[in-house]
C-alpha cells in the first residue's frame, strides 16, 4: 500500500516481553514510602504495563508512578534562543524524577546549566553496573564533559541507504566510505530528477535532519576536543568550510532538499535515515542497499532514562533508570536494537514490527556488523551551531569561513552562559498527588482515550476534569486511563472512554460492549441532534441505536499549492469548485504532456469514487444500507470512463488501488493537488504566506461527495454509573480546545477557544463545510466494514485493469459487479457475529474472507499469505 517504511514503523508500534532486573539486594535499596514518578510520551504507553514496575517494587520498595508528557523533542534549539532552549529543559525534568530522554536531543548547554543528574558518581559506585554489557556507541552518546546523562535503554543506527537501480540507470558507481563532499555533490546531480522547465521535481538525496552526522563522516575528525573539560566546539577546520560551502549549493539548487510533499521517501535514490529504510515492507518494489558513511562510520540515535537533578532520591531513581534499561518492551518498541549486548537478539512478538518488517538476509548482515561501526551521537555536539552557519550563507549570504566562526563564538557564548546559570539552577519534582478519599455518595469514573490529540493536552484536560468533577453532584474524582489499545481493552478497564476513530464501523456494534445512549440523549434537555453536523450521528447508529456521542470529525479534503495555482494562472477555490473546474484547472496545471500530473497519488480509492460522483455516478451508494452496487448501468459507466480517463492522460498521478497486486510506485514530488485528511496533524495556518491551502472535493450537478472520520465517546456497558458517564462525556465534548479537529456541533463554531485554538481560517472552513453537508444533493462516503472494502477491492481491479492494463472498462465492471453479487450472496448465509456464536471476532471475520476466496482465486492467494503467518 502508500505507507513510507517511516511512517509504517510509526504505526506499528509494538511491546516485546519483559525482561528481568539486575539491582541491588532488598536490604541495601529497600526505601518503604519513597515514590519515583517516570516521564514517558503519551504515545508509548502501552510499553509500560502496570506490572513491569513490580519487580522493581518488591526489591527496592519504591513505588513507581507513570507520568504522560511530550515525546521528548525540544523545541527550542539553543541557536535559536538559549533561554528558550533552557526554559524547555528545566519544564521537561521539573515533571518526574525520571525521564525518557533522546541525548542526540540532549544538549552540552542543559547538563551544563545543571537540569540533568551526572550518573557518573553512581555508576562508579555501583558494583553491579557493568558498562561492557552495553554495545559501546550507545554507552559513549550518553557521555561528555566527564559525566553520564542517561542510562541507554535502545538505540538505531543511520546507514547511507541507497537505490542500485537508480545507480545503475544514472551510470553511478555505488556510494563507498571514501566518497568526499565533491562525490556526494557529482551523485545527487546526476539522481535528481528535473521538470521540464529544469527546476527540480525529485531530489536526489535525502537528510532530514542528518545532515551533521554527514559533515562529521566526511570531516573524518571531531569539531571539539572530547579531553578537555569542559569541552568547547571547534570550527576551524578548512576542510568543514568546504564541505558547508559544496552542501549550501546543493541546497540552493534544492537537490538535497527535503519537501514536506514528497509523496514517497522511500523513492528517494539516497537517503541518510535510520535502518528501518533497509527492511523488507510489503508491497515494496525496490529494496534499498545499505552503505557506509564517509570514513567507514554509521550513525547512531539512542534512546535511554535520564534523572532529573531535581528528584529527591537520586539514588533509587538511578537504580530505576537501570532497571528500564532492561526492560525489552521499552528496548524494542520502534523496532530499535537493545543498547544492552545480553538482550540482543531477543525474538519479537507475532505482532512486533519485526514480524511485518524483517531484514533482507544482506541487510541484516550489513547491520549487525555496522552497529560496531557506530560513531556516538556525543560527537556530533554542536551541531545545531553548523545548521545556524549553514542557515546564514543562505539567509544573509554569508561565506562559510564567517558563518561558522560566528556559530563558534555564539556556542562558546551559550555554553559559558549556560554554566553560569548551574549555581541558580533549583529544580523541582512535584510530588505525586494522593488519591482523594471518597465520601459517602461519591463516585469516581475512570476516562479511557485513545487520542494522541487529546491525550496530549494534559493540562487543559485536567482544567476540564476539575470543573466537572467541580460541577457534577456525584462524581468527586476522574481517573485518566491511556493504557487501552482497542475498544475492547477500554470496556474492560474504563467506565466510560474517548475513541479517535469511529469503531462502529466493524459491523458487530451492538456486541461490542457498549451502551445504546439514545435513552440518555432524549433525555437530555441540552442536546439537539439538529445541532450535530449531517452524517456525524448516522455513522455511529446500527439498529435504529445511537451507539456513541460524535465528538469530532476529520474531512477528507484537498490540500492545494496556492502559488502553483496562480503561476499557471488558475483562480484559487477558495469556495469549493465544481468538477468543470476542478478539470479545468487540472488542464491548466498541465499544459505540455511531459509536465507531472498535478493531483497526487492516492493508494486508497476513495478519492476516486468522490470525482466518480461529481461526474454523476455512484458505483457504491452509501445512502442505503446495506450499500447499493451499480457498476455496469450507462450514466455510471460514464461517470467511471470520464475520471479514469483523466488517470489515462496523466492528470492524475494514479497508483494502483486493488490491494491484492499492489506495488505503490512512489508518486510525484510537490503535485499542486494532493487528496488528505484534514486531523490534527494536517490543519490551517492564518499565516499570510502559507502556500498551501485545503478545499472539500469537487462537486456535480447531481451529487455532492464528501467523507470524513467520526471520533467518538462510548460508554461500557460493565459500568455502574452510565448516567455519570453520560454527563462527563457531554461536557467533554463541548470543550473542543482539546481536540483541536473540526468539532462535530455547529454551535461550537461560536465557542471563542475554539476561536483562539485554531484561527479564524479554520473556523470559517468549518462553518463553508457544514453548508455543503446541509446541501440536497450531498453524498457521504462513509469508512467502510470488511465486507465494504473487499467489495471495493474487485470495483478497484476493474479501474486498474482499465488504467493500466488498457482493458476494455465495461467487460472489467460487469466482472467485478458478478463478483461482488456473489460474495454478498455467501455473506447472507453467515451467521451474523454474536458472542455466543463465535469464539471471537476474528472468527467471524474469517467467515467474511472465505466468502471472497472462494469465488475469487486471486484474493485466496493473497489471504494464504496471511494464513501462512
Amino acid at each position: 500500500m502508500a505507507l513510507t517504511k517511516r511512517l509504517f514503523a510509526v504505526l506499528m508500534l509494538c511491546a516485546l516481553l519483559a525482561g528481568a532486573a539486575s539491582i541491588a539486594p532488598p536490604d541495601a535499596q529497600a526505601q518503604e514510602g519513597v515514590a519515583l514518578k517516570v516521564l514517558v510520551p503519551d504515545f508509548m504507553i502501552s510499553a509500560f504495563p502496570e506490572e513491569m514496575f513490580d519487580a522493581f517494587t518488591e526489591q527496592t520498595g519504591v513505588t513507581v508512578l507513570l507520568e504522560l508528557g511530550d515525546y521528548p523533542f525540544f523545541p527550542y534549539a539553543a541557536t535559536a534562543g538559549l533561554d528558550a532552549h533552557l526554559t524547555a529543559a528545566e519544564e521537561y525534568v521539573g515533571q518526574a524524577d525520571v525521564l525518557l530522554v533522546l541525548p542526540v536531543l540532549m544538549s552540552a548547554e542543559m547538563t551544563r546549566a545543571g537540569y540533568f543528574l551526572d550518573l557518573a558518581p553512581l555508576v562508579a559506585s555501583d558494583p553491579t553496573f557493568n558498562p561492557d554489557d552495553f554495545f559501546p556507541a550507545a554507552w559513549q552518546s550518553v557521555q561528555w564533559d566527564q559525566g553520564i546523562w542517561a542510562i541507554p535503554t535502545s538505540f538505531d543506527i543511520d546507514t547511507l541507504n541507497y537505490l542500485p537501480e537508480r545507480f545503475d540507470e544514472a551510470g553511478l558507481n555505488y556510494p563507498t566510505e571514501r566518497w568526499t563532499i565533491d562525490d556526494f555533490d557529482f551523485a545527487v546531480r546526476a539522481l535528481t530528477q528535473y521538470k521540464a522547465d529544469g527546476t527540480v521535481e525529485a531530489p536526489g538525496m535525502l537528510t532530514i535532519s542528518n545532515d551533521t552526522l554527514l559533515f562529521r563522516a566526511l570531516l573524518g575528525a571531531d569539531w571539539y576536543d572530547d579531553n578537555a573539560f569542559p569541552i568547547l566546539p571547534d570550527f576551524s577546520d578548512p576542510a568543514l568550510e568546504h564541505i558547508l560551502t559544496v552542501w549550501d549549493a546543493m541546497q540552493a539548487d534544492q537537490v538535497n532538499t527535503f519537501s514536506e510533499m514528497v509523496t514517497d521517501t522511500d523513492q528517494v535514490p539516497m537517503r541518510i535515515e535510520q535502518s528501518y529504510g533497509l527492511r523488507d515492507m510489503p508491497g515494496d518494489e525496490t529494496q534499498a542497499a545499505g552503505a557506509y558513511l564517509p570514513g567507514g562510520i554509521v550513525g547512531i540515535q539512542t534512546m535511554g532514562f535520564a534523572v532529573s537533578s531535581g528528584t529527591l532520591y537520586p539514588q533509587p531513581a538511578y537504580e530505576l533508570a537501570k532497571y528500564l534499561s532492561t526492560q525489552t518492551q521499552i528496548n524494542n518498541f520502534f523496532a530499535m536494537m537493545p543498547a544492552r549486548q545480553s538482550l540482543a537478539g531477543a525474538e519479537p512478538e507475532e505482532d512486533s514490527v519485526f514480524a511485518f518488517m524483517p531484514f533482507p538476509p544482506e541487510s541484516e548482515a550489513f547491520v549487525n556488523e555496522a552497529i560496531w561501526h557506530a560513531l556516538p551521537s556525543s560527537e556530533v555536539l554542536f551541531g545545531d551551531y553548523l545548521r545556524l552557519a549553514m542557515q546564514k550563507m543562505r539567509s544573509d549570504g554569508l561565506d562559510a569561513r564567517t558563518a561558522l566562526d560566528e556559530a563558534q563564538a555564539l556556542a562558546i557564548a551559550n555554553l559559558e552562559e549556560a554554566a553560569a546559570r548551574r549555581a541558580s539552577t533549583a529544580v523541582m519534582v512535584a510530588t505525586p498527588i494522593p488519591t482523594p478519599a471518597l465520601a459517602t455518595g461519591e463516585i469516581a469514573l475512570t476516562f479511557g482515550m485513545l487520542s494522541y490529540t487529546m491525550a496530549s493536552a494534559r493540562e487543559t484536560l485536567q482544567s476540564v476534569a476539575d470543573r466537572f468533577v467541580a460541577e457534577d453532584p456525584e462524581v468527586a474524582q476522574i481517573v485518566f486511563n491511556i493504557t487501552g489499545n482497542s475498544i475492547e481493552e477500554f470496556v474492560e478497564q474504563a467506565d466510560c472512554f474517548y475513541i479517535g476513530y469511529n469503531p462502529l464501523e466493524s459491523g458487530t456494534e451492538s456486541n461490542l460492549g457498549i451502551l445504546n445512549i439514545d435513552p440518555f440523549l432524549d433525555a437530555d434537555p441540552t442536546f439537539d441532534r439538529n445541532d450535530v453536523l449531517p452524517g456525524a450521528l448516522l455513522q455511529v447508529q446500527r439498529d435504529n441505536k445511537t451507539w456513541g456521542l460524535p465528538f469530532a470529525i476529520q474531512p477528507e479534503v484537498l490540500r492545494y499549492d496556492a502559488a502553483a495555482f496562480e503561476a499557471a494562472g488558475v483562480p484559487l477555490p477558495e469556495d469549493g469548485w465544481t468538477i468543470d473546474a476542478f478539470i479545468d484547472a487540472l488542464h491548466r496545471l498541465k499544459p505540455t504532456p511531459d509536465d507531472p500530473a498535478p493531483l497526487a497519488a492516492s493508494s486508497d480509492g476513495r478519492p476516486i469514487l468522490m470525482l466518480i460522483a461529481a461526474h454523476g455516478g455512484l458505483p457504491i451508494d452509501y445512502r442505503t444500507d446495506p450499500a447499493t452496487i451499480d457498476f455496469t448501468s450507462p450514466e455510471v459507466v460514464d461517470a467511471i470512463r470520464q475520471t479514469l480517463d483523466l488517470a489515462r492522460n496523466g492528470y492524475i498521478d494514479y497508483q494502483m488501488l486493488n490491494f491484492i497486486n499492489n506495488t505503490y510506485s512512489g508518486g510525484i514530488s510537490n503535485p499542486a493537488i494532493t487528496p488528505t485528511v484534514l486531523n490534527p496533524f494536517m490543519m490551517f495556518s492564518d499565516a499570510p504566506d502559507e502556500s498551501y491551502r485545503l478545499v472539500p472535493f469537487p462537486t456535480g450537478s447531481q451529487f455532492a461527495p464528501v467523507a470524513f472520520r467520526v471520533e467518538v465517546g462510548l460508554i461500557s456497558a460493565d459500568t455502574p454509573h452510565p448516567e455519570a458517564c453520560y454527563r462527563l462525556l457531554s461536557f467533554v465534548a463541548a470543550h473542543p480546545e482539546l481536540l483541536n479537529e473540526m468539532p462535530a456541533r455547529r454551535s461550537l463554531f461560536d465557542d471563542p477557544a475554539l476561536l483562539a485554538q485554531q484561527g479564524e481560517t479554520a473556523v470559517e472552513f468549518y462553518r463553508s463545510y457544514d453548508q455543503l453537508l446541509q446541501g440536497p444533493n450531498v453524498v457521504i462516503f462513509r469508512n467502510t466494514t470488511i465486507g465494504d472494502y473487499l467489495e471495493q477491492n474487485w470495483l478497484f481491479a476493474a479501474f486498474d485493469a482499465y488504467v493500466l492494463e488498457d482493458a476494455n472498462l465495461e467487460e472489467a465492471l460487469t466482472d467485478a459487479e458478478t463478483l461482488v453479487k456473489t460474495f454478498r450472496a455467501c455473506v447472507a448465509a453467515v451467521t451474523p457475529y454474536d458472542p455466543a456464536a463465535y469464539e471471537s471476532e476474528d472468527d467471524y471475520y474469517q467467515q467474511l474472507l472465505d466468502c471472497a476466496r472462494n469465488i475469487d482465486p486471486e484474493l485466496d492467494k493473497y489471504i494464504g499469505q496471511f494464513d501462512e503467518e
